[in-house]
């Protein structure tokens, strides 16, 4: 369950399209459409759980300043055709294309539709971080 609004559907849908291309298939003698029609075996080690959160890093010439973060958290959206990643950055919702990520595959971040919630949704989680401290 990824959380994910319904403007993301294509990515899902891309995704398992990827997903049934590269794995192998008892119809077609165990092997894959995309072995099939590339000759190339797919690098089914890349595969990870649509939506889940990942920490991606940011190229330096992609910094906006020099002592900006090197990593950012996202969501996994899909796979690109050069071996990376697509990634949907959470504070400014943009698409990036990464090879260098950390995957949480059992974390599935909600995308929040308003300033007000994400406001609401950070008093809250400010609140149970200072009742968990004792503060």
């Amino acid at each position: 369950m990824s959380n994910l609004p319904s403007c993301y559907w294509e990515e899902a849908v891309n995704t398992a399209t990827h997903l049934v291309n590269i794995i192998p298939t008892p119809s077609i003698n165990n092997q894959s459409p995309y072995f099939l029609w590339t000759g190339v075996s797919p690098k089914i080690q890349m595969t990870r759980t649509f939506g889940c959160k990942v920490i991606f890093h940011i190229p330096r010439h992609q910094q906006n300043w020099q002592m900006a973060p090197t990593g950012e958290i996202g969501i996994l959206l899909g796979f690109t055709n050069e071996s990376a990643y697509r990634i949907l950055k959470l504070n400014n919702k943009k698409v990036y294309t990464s090879r260098h990520i950390n995957f949480f595959e059992n974390i599935f971040p909600t995308l929040e539709n308003s300033e007000e919630s994400d406001s609401m949704t950070s008093n809250i989680s400010w609140n149970n971080f200072l009742k968990e401290e004792g503060i």
